[in-house]
């Protein structure tokens, strides 16, 4: 045989080499695959559904919570809860944001509003659950939401084996003449007041509060009866008025303790933010005709005379301007934010999920 017939036989036997090369390559790469899959499925059924706690160690006996959380998370198949505490300078927001990070898949608050407030921001926009453990005074969300407010253990198990349910969040931007932005974009899930609620929010002593609970705020507000009225000018959507009130509130719901109803048209998942413009004549007896109003909304009646010594004006939109005479104080979910003449307020519409009943 010639070397060109040896060529080719050697060209052949190359590529068969080669093919079989290639062949056994394939079938390797095939294996690592099924095995990473495989690995990775593994580490996902391991790894399970993951519980983070963000707590408020002031509000809350942390050693008792402990027991009823690990006993309720192994019974619903959830694995070891991560915890995460708040501190007087970090509220909660950047505890829930790192238990995200974390991969945590269900964000549980522990504490009052300002805790539940705080841990909201972080989860708003994306599909992780808030659960809620309420164990402050007013408890706000949890009451609208129909959430246990007796017992650690009935509100663990509405946050490790309730529902889902998608509810807007507000947004306001507040701005003091004396000191320029206040808070910017900030999230509220209940109400934002400016004016009389407060200066009311200011004025309660912590102390009592703990001791006797929302009622303080009662006390309080008795102090305040005589605050100043706001001039405001004030636009929702593309609606604009000028008023005197002694507050004005901005709500997201509007059930409050003892059963009363703020904002009787509120939901908390339609799109909108509702307005409540209070004001009294008369001292004494225009409080009393206000707070007749309030309480009879509680019980579904509406349309009082516009002619009575207090007076509630309402109204709804998606957006909410406010600019006030003056440096009336702002609080935002029970929590005192301090001056503010103007806000922005925003609806972000079923941007957070929450686990109720």
């Amino acid at each position: 045989m010639g070397p060109e017939t040896w060529t080719a036989i050697g060209g052949v036997l190359v590529g068969a080499g080669g093919v079989g090369a290639a062949i056994r390559t394939h079938r390797a790469l095939r294996r690592t695959r099924r095995e990473l899959t495989l690995t990775r499925k593994g580490h996902r059924q391991a790894a399970g559904p993951r519980l983070a706690i963000v707590v408020n160690p002031t509000k809350v006996d942390v050693e008792a919570f402990r027991q009823v959380t690990h006993a309720a998370a192994d019974h619903h198949g959830y694995g070891e809860p991560t915890w995460w505490f708040t501190e007087r300078s970090s509220p909660g927001t950047a505890q829930a944001t790192a238990a995200v990070d974390a991969g945590a898949t269900l964000v549980v608050a522990a504490g009052g509003d300002g805790t539940v407030r705080a841990v909201a921001g972080a989860l708003t926009g994306t599909r992780v659950p808030l659960g809620i453990v309420p164990a402050g005074t007013g408890n706000l969300l949890a009451r609208n939401l129909g959430i246990p407010l007796a017992g650690v253990p009935a509100a663990m198990r509405v946050a490790l084996d309730g529902r889902d349910r998608r509810v807007d969040v507000g947004r306001i931007t507040a701005v003091s003449r004396r000191g320029g932005t206040v808070v910017e974009d900030e999230v509220f899930l209940v109400i934002a007041g400016l004016g009389f609620d407060a200066a009311m929010v200011s004025d309660t002593d912590p102390e009592w509060k703990a001791r006797v609970g929302w009622p303080a705020y009662f006390m309080s507000g008795m102090q305040n009866l005589k605050g100043p009225r706001l001039k405001a000018t004030v636009a929702v959507d593309d609606f604009i008025r000028s008023l005197s009130a002694r507050s004005i509130m901005i709500g997201n719901c509007g059930r409050l303790p003892a059963g009363l109803r703020l904002l009787p048209d509120a939901r908390i998942d339609d799109g909108l933010v509702d307005l409540a413009m209070a004001d009294v004549r008369a001292g004494l007896v225009g409080w009393a005709s206000l707070a007749t109003q309030v309480g009879l909304q509680g019980l579904g009646v509406k349309n009082l005379p516009t002619f009575a010594m207090g007076r509630l004006v309402y109204d709804q939109g998606s957006r909410i301007h406010v600019v006030a005479d003056g440096a009336p104080l702002l609080q935002i979910d029970g929590e005192l934010i301090g001056e503010a003449s103007e806000l922005s307020v925003r609806v972000a519409p079923r941007a957070l999920t929450v686990r109720v009943r």
